[in-house]
């Protein structure tokens, strides 16, 4: 029986020293840049903590435990929270 070959899944937000170092500064509109965050992908990482506020059904909603797991991340791979 033939098999499917399938690519190898790639990380979408992937975590590289530019990512890390601009999250470090605090550098919101380098880290849209480079992960290719769209404008009304609302709010960024740097700003997503704690509960969501905006209502459900909401593009924000949607769009806010994303951002959330990706500060998540960042914050682990920087080694801490980011410069404001």
């Amino acid at each position: 029986m033939p098999t499917k070959r399938r690519a190898a899944k790639t990380r979408e937000y992937p975590l590289n020293p530019d990512v890390i170092a601009a999250f470090v500064a605090g550098d919101e509109k380098a880290i849209r840049q480079l992960w290719g965050i769209k404008p009304w992908q609302h709010p960024s990482p740097i700003e997503a903590t704690g509960p969501c506020p905006y209502p459900s059904g909401t593009g924000g909603a949607h769009w806010w435990p994303i951002a959330v797991k990706l500060r998540s991340e960042l914050a682990d791979a920087a080694g801490g929270e980011p410069c404001r």
